[in-house]
Parts: C-alpha cells; sequence; structure tokens
C-alpha cells in the first residue's frame, strides 16, 4: 500500500487540482502544464507565440494523452490522487517531462 498522505507526489498532486475536488480532468491539467510552460519561457525571456506556441501545447496534448493512457488505470476520464501516486512513481519516463519543466 502507498502511503498517499505523506508521498511528494500527492503535494504535486494538490498543485494540478485546480478545482480541489480531488481529481484532475485532462483539461485541468493541460491548462497547468500550459502555464508552467509559458511561465518558463518568460522566466527564459523567450517568446512562446505564433507557430512555436502552438507546437509546444501540441507536444502538451500528446504527453497527456500519455499520461492518461498509462495512469487513469479506471479509464473514467480523470486521475484521483491514488493513480497519480501509483502512476507517477511506477512511470518515470512520465514523470520525466514534468522535470524538463
Amino acid at each position: 500500500m502507498i502511503r498517499i498522505a505523506f508521498s511528494p507526489f500527492a503535494a504535486s498532486f494538490n498543485y494540478f487540482d485546480r478545482d480541489r475536488n480531488g481529481t484532475l480532468s485532462r483539461e485541468e491539467l493541460k491548462l497547468k502544464l500550459r502555464a508552467v510552460v509559458c511561465h518558463k519561457f518568460a522566466e527564459r525571456k523567450q517568446a512562446l507565440d505564433g507557430e512555436h506556441k502552438k507546437q509546444v501545447y501540441g507536444v502538451i496534448d500528446h504527453i497527456l494523452n500519455g499520461v492518461f493512457e498509462k495512469i487513469d488505470l479506471d479509464h473514467s476520464g480523470s486521475i484521483d490522487v491514488e493513480e497519480y501516486v501509483k502512476g507517477f512513481s511506477g512511470n518515470p519516463e512520465v514523470l520525466g517531462f514534468l522535470q524538463t519543466l
């Protein structure tokens, strides 16, 4: 059994859970990831606009498809905290994307 309450993954789950309903929808996760990416570009004083922005958002959408395929274990269309913790701790390749942000 995973100790979810003390997991660093549980803390990051709360960061992504914008509406605090205990699950992550694809849209909720996408919006937060886009915000993180835009913030990183701004920190680096790089423009993220036009075609470049479209490409970056396309990559995020592609990655989200993989995240939901591997982590949404009950195929409900949303990820609960238990799926999130198990999924990210068991799929380091998925976590790798988030670490590069």
